[in-house]
């Protein structure tokens, strides 16, 4: 696979759901992947992530409507999904889903030259299954994907990172997205930082109730943040 790639190159570009990003960042919670439910596999703009199950299971554990997926507290501005109010960023280690989107066929990837789509299934699929063997040392397709995800990744957490040099707090959601960002943190110039710090939490998919726990105790002053928010919505 050509070293150049980028994920554009190799996912179709309707799928793609943008990480949402407001003016100043003081929280970034970071996942997979969005999920098939995520994707309108038509217009890339009706796009959002963290609206399915993840999504309501976040918000619930917020104790705020467990109906309304949490991205929907996080308002946007236009189709690059910049906000300017609550101070929480949602960046997703892959910006198109990893799973399967249909039963007849997987119209996520584009047709690339040496490699059929059941190749990329596979490759994505191990990307998924066996997160902690990320960064993998065998230089197979498994592994370019994963460097090809990872770049872009950094690309995107590096713009935050520097545009925001205040306090940061990180929260990782699930293997995958603490096994990119240790890879991260420890391979640049941001781990000489002293004021971004980052927490390990379950996947809000499967673990609602330690999640729940998790957030009561208020780490950082995440569950006080969400609560002004709120407060403040409704009064407008």
């Amino acid at each position: 696979m050509h070293q150049d790639y980028s994920p554009s190159d190799i996912f179709c570009e309707n799928y793609r759901v943008n990480d949402i990003v407001p003016k100043t960042v003081k929280f970034i919670f970071i996942l997979e992947s969005p999920h098939k439910d995520e994707t309108k596999g038509r217009n890339v703009d009706e796009n959002r992530p963290i609206v399915g199950r993840t999504g309501k299971n976040i918000s619930k554990a917020f104790q705020l409507n467990s109906e309304k997926p949490f991205s929907e507290y996080l308002p946007r501005n236009n189709a690059n999904n910049e906000c300017n109010n609550i101070p929480i960023a949602i960046v997703n280690v892959s910006n198109y889903p990893m799973q399967i989107v249909d039963d007849t066929g997987d119209c996520r990837f584009k047709s690339i030259i040496d490699y059929s789509v059941e190749d990329l299934i596979t490759a994505v699929s191990n990307i998924r299954k066996y997160p902690s063997s990320f960064p993998r040392k065998r230089n197979t397709l498994t592994k370019e994907i994963e460097d090809i995800l990872y770049k872009d990744f950094k690309k995107r957490l590096d713009k935050i990172f520097e545009e925001n040099t205040n306090k940061i707090y990180v929260f990782l959601f699930g293997k995958l997205a603490e096994g990119f960002y240790i890879k991260y943190i420890s391979s640049g110039e941001n781990n000489k930082r002293s004021n971004i710090k980052s927490i390990t939490f379950p996947h809000p998919s499967r673990n609602v109730k330690k999640l729940s726990v998790a957030f009561s105790e208020n780490k950082y002053g995440i569950k006080t943040t969400i609560n002004k928010y709120v407060n403040e919505e409704k009064k407008t």
